[in-house]
């Protein structure tokens, strides 16, 4: 009797243990961000993914502000005669299962100096609608897939 009780059990940890790597399997990544972006500010960025997070630099400002160059608005005086190319300006990119978003971003906006939420709302191939937000204030923008 203890022996066919010790099959049963190990069978149903067979099963679950498949069942387990089965359902994790299934998990989603989200859409593929991946790849350069223009946004409606001129500045054009590369969202590049590090374990399952995005992040994201600027690769080019030749139409932003004039070609505006340095981090003039960061409000740490010491960095305002830094690059933007290069600039690491969006961080901790997760894509929701349940929502089916990327959440709990942040992005840099040059313009202003400062750091608002981002969430990725849509992927398409060839754009994708971001929303920035900070405290009660949110936008919408569409960045081209370039």
């Amino acid at each position: 009797m203890k022996r066919m009780i010790l099959s049963i059990m190990t069978i149903l940890l067979i099963v679950l243990f498949a069942v387990n790597i089965k359902a994790e399997s299934r998990q989603k990544t989200g859409p593929d961000l991946a790849g350069k972006y223009e946004l409606p500010n001129g500045v054009i960025i590369r969202l590049f993914k590090v374990e399952n997070k995005f992040s994201g630099e600027i690769v080019d400002v030749t139409e932003f502000n004039g070609g505006q160059s340095k981090d003039i608005n960061n409000p740490d005086k010491s960095k305002r005669e830094q690059s933007l190319i290069g600039k690491h300006i969006i961080r901790n990119l997760e894509y929701d299962d349940k929502t089916e978003k990327w959440t709990n971003g942040e992005m840099y906006a040059p313009e202003k100096g400062i750091w608002v939420d981002l969430e990725i709302e849509t992927v398409h191939d060839d754009y994708l609608i971001a929303k920035g937000s900070k405290f009660f204030f949110s936008k919408k923008v569409v960045w081209e897939r370039i």
